[in-house]
């Protein structure tokens, strides 16, 4: 039997949630970091592991924000 996944708020205007990092570690019992590896192509990840988050990442559309398109997002402060 699979975990339930929660997934994160939708961003402002979204129209559907988003599956983050964080989401798939916590679903599969791995760290942010190991799902990063994978994703990344590390060669310190068994093929097993590499399967299990492939699968899973598949499996829920996962798709990464490039930081580019977050750094664009962030607003400056504003000062008083």
């Amino acid at each position: 039997m699979q975990a339930k996944i929660i997934l994160s708020r939708p961003a402002r205007g979204a129209m559907a949630m988003r599956v983050r990092l964080k989401d798939i570690a916590a679903d599969l019992n791995l760290s942010k970091m190991t799902i990063s590896k994978v994703l990344r192509g590390q060669t310190d990840i068994s093929e097993a592991t590499k399967a299990r988050v492939l699968k899973r990442v598949k499996e829920l559309n996962y798709i990464p924000i490039s930081v580019p398109a977050v750094c664009e997002r962030v607003r400056p402060r504003q000062w008083d």
